[in-house]
């Protein structure tokens, strides 16, 4: 019966996986897409400016990525499920409705933000951050606002339909594409910084323009026409307990920059950001993970299937560390030759930034997606909660130790809160659900990783590395073979694996090739 019952067990996850892989690889391949597109546009910025000017973009951009948020009230986030709800129940007058009311919301708040952000240029940079050539920046950004706005909206519009396209061409694909020959064009022209500036805001423009005659007519064809109704205030109540969440997302994400900004000149700011653009990198496979992991996890809750959940947080997570651990060894052991190579000479004093950060990147994938484990679970509100904690202690912290370790000091402050945010929300997953990523096979991976990074680590600050940069190179290639020296494959694994392989090239012959048996057992009939 024992026996039976765990094969019941693992049909429903390898089910659920199945579903997982279903419309998986679009998303990898845009996710590859994105951290390629996103890599070389952030090189070429870097590259091209001093890193003063780059300093200063850094700031601009934070205050725009900040007000963006404003703009559209939350409206981002509650969409996608308020217009999914009203099309199941066949209410297509409020789902046309909804739409109409929030491009009108966000048209009239992104205006009014713009505006302020520009006629307020002087007072933020020089009365808030004492920076007076950050003025030029931020008037050039307030223009971005409202088209990072409507992009993001229109993507949730495209969401709620389900339809990933917007977010996959347009976000990941077109808009770093076209910044990327923009800023080319930049370059080769020996143009300005205040060229580059205008380059980059155009790219939203131009993309935004594309989005919205694409949104247009999946929009279109996915919802009958219908008589408008008014749903204005039930789309404010829904929208407005997210709004919270996302300005303290972002609060959270832009502190150090401008808390540095406003003790040290912009030289240490670019120094800062840049490390910081390469090494958000790393999460960008966790975050593709999310996407497919945040349905298949709810719908076993739902099922009160913990331990498939607990199956597939601990597989998923086990392969984002294992994938992402050649970057990390990099970055780590030889964050010199990184900077070098990528940004230049003049970026290498961030190398110290660059190892600190990476600790705090290691422990955000290592506990897996929690965040998202918390809203399959149905409590959104622990996220806030948690992230508004760290967001405090992250203030409190970067304005006792930015004054005097300047970015070492912020990259410093920002690892503790990473782990604490994360901890914290693990913590929470585990004692509403018992939900975790330690499993024995899960152990065997990160216990010899956490292992070999630290001996990367101190091979590194003894100087042994900086001699050897082919053993670096060796670590990260042979790194992932973790998983097969200890043999800590599951069936699980295999299964994955395999519905991943036939999905993209349409048949099983790697899989079967490395794990023999049990890739017949990852494909049961």
């Amino acid at each position: 019966m024992k026996n039976m019952s765990n094969s019941s067990e693992y049909t429903s996850t390898h089910k659920t996986l199945k579903r997982v892989a279903k419309g998986g690889s679009l998303t990898l391949l845009s996710t590859f897409a994105k951290m390629g597109l996103g890599l070389v546009l952030q090189v070429l910025i870097i590259r091209y400016l001093s890193r003063s000017e780059f300093g200063l973009f850094s700031m601009a951009a934070a205050v725009a990525n900040i007000l963006t948020v404003f703009s559209t009230f939350g409206l981002v986030s509650a969409l996608p499920a308020f217009i999914s709800h009203q099309l199941a129940k066949e209410n297509y007058a409020k789902a046309r409705s909804a739409i109409s009311v929030s491009l009108k919301i966000t048209a009239m708040l992104s205006v009014i933000v713009s505006l302020a952000l520009f006629f307020g240029a002087e007072f933020v940079s020089q009365g808030l951050l004492h920076k007076p050539a950050l003025s030029e920046c931020i008037k050039i950004f307030a223009f971005a606002v409202p088209l990072m706005a409507f992009m993001n909206l229109l993507i949730s519009h495209v969401r709620a339909i389900q339809q990933v396209g917007g977010k996959v061409y347009f976000k990941d694909i077109m808009r770093p594409s076209v910044a990327i020959f923009l800023i080319i064009l930049v370059v080769l022209f020996g143009l300005s910084f205040r060229w580059l500036l205008i380059a980059y805001v155009a790219s939203f423009l131009i993309t935004c323009i594309a989005l919205f005659v694409y949104a247009k007519g999946k929009l279109k064809a996915a919802i009958p026409q219908a008589r408008l109704v008014s749903v204005t205030k039930e789309v404010v109540m829904f929208s407005l307990p997210l709004l919270g969440t996302g300005i303290v997302a972002q609060l959270m994400m832009w502190t150090d920059t401008l808390i540095l900004g406003r003790f040290y000149p912009a030289e240490a700011v670019g120094l800062y950001n840049a490390a910081l653009r390469i090494i958000q990198v790393l999460p960008t496979m966790l975050i593709a993970a999310v996407f497919l992991y945040l349905p298949a996890a709810s719908r076993l809750f739902s099922k009160n299937d913990t331990e498939g959940v607990r199956t597939i947080y601990a597989a998923i997570t086990k392969w984002l560390l294992l994938m992402t651990l050649p970057l990390f060894i990099c970055f780590l052991g030889a964050p010199e030759l990184v900077l070098g190579k990528l940004l230049g000479a003049r970026y290498i004093e961030a190398s110290y930034v660059l190892q600190i950060l990476t600790i705090g990147i290691f422990a955000f994938i290592a506990l897996g997606p929690n965040s998202q484990t918390i809203i399959a679970i149905g409590k959104p509100n622990i996220n806030f909660i948690c992230l508004l904690f760290s967001l405090v202690v992250n203030v409190v912290l970067d304005i006792i130790f930015i004054p005097i370790y300047g970015a070492v000091g912020a990259a410093v402050v920002s690892t503790i809160c990473m782990i604490l945010t994360n901890v914290l929300v693990s913590y929470w997953v585990y004692r509403l659900s018992r939900v975790h990523p330690f499993t024995k096979n899960y152990l065997k991976v990160v216990v010899p990783s956490s292992i070999m990074i630290c001996a990367v680590l101190f091979l590194g600050h003894a100087g042994i590395l900086k001699n050897h940069p082919g053993l670096i190179v060796l670590l990260a290639v042979v790194s992932p073979a973790i998983v097969f020296i200890t043999r800590s494959i599951d069936r699980e694994d295999v299964a994955l694996f395999s519905m991943f392989e036939r999905k993209i090239t349409g048949n099983t012959h790697f899989t079967e090739k490395f794990f023999g048996k049990m890739a017949a057992v990852g494909e049961p009939n």
